[in-house]
């Protein structure tokens, strides 16, 4: 069987056709490109629009928490009594007046609704007044 196209080879196409469709080809593969490249784009500023508005809110988020707890840190350092406590505990460290300061900011921590283990208090220059650094880890920092 000598072959299924005549004696003079198989049909006669031109190039036109074969220069059409590659160029069709390459008319949809460069509109994939530039529609594949402004959706990417889009898509890119839109995540970036939407991670800054997610960090403005923690930012104001932490602001207001940080602003809370000056206030409850303030509202600590105007208890008179509680103050002079702590001044003289520090003067002269009694175990007995240690465990009521502690039993103290205990109460202070569920009556004034603090959301953590516990209450430290600081000094000015950033050292730490109570409780000792012996005592159990606090997660609450004040200042006074």
């Amino acid at each position: 069987m000598p072959g299924l196209w005549p004696v003079g080879g198989g049909p006669k196409v031109g190039w036109r056709p074969v220069l059409l469709l590659l160029a069709l080809c390459g008319v949809i593969v460069g509109v994939a490109g530039v529609t594949f490249h402004h959706v990417s784009g889009t898509l890119k500023s839109q995540l970036r629009d939407e991670l800054d508005a997610v960090a403005e809110f923690k930012s104001k988020q932490t602001a207001e928490w940080i602003e809370e707890h000056r206030q409850r840190a303030a509202d600590l350092a105007r208890m008179p009594f509680f103050v002079d406590a702590v001044r003289q505990w520090r003067h002269t460290p009694d175990a007995v007046m240690e465990r009521r300061l502690v039993q103290r900011l205990a109460t202070l921590r569920t009556s004034r609704d603090f959301h953590a283990a516990g209450i430290a208090l600081f000094s000015p220059t950033g050292s730490r007044c109570f409780p000792p650094d012996s005592a159990a880890p606090a997660t609450t920092i004040f200042r006074s």
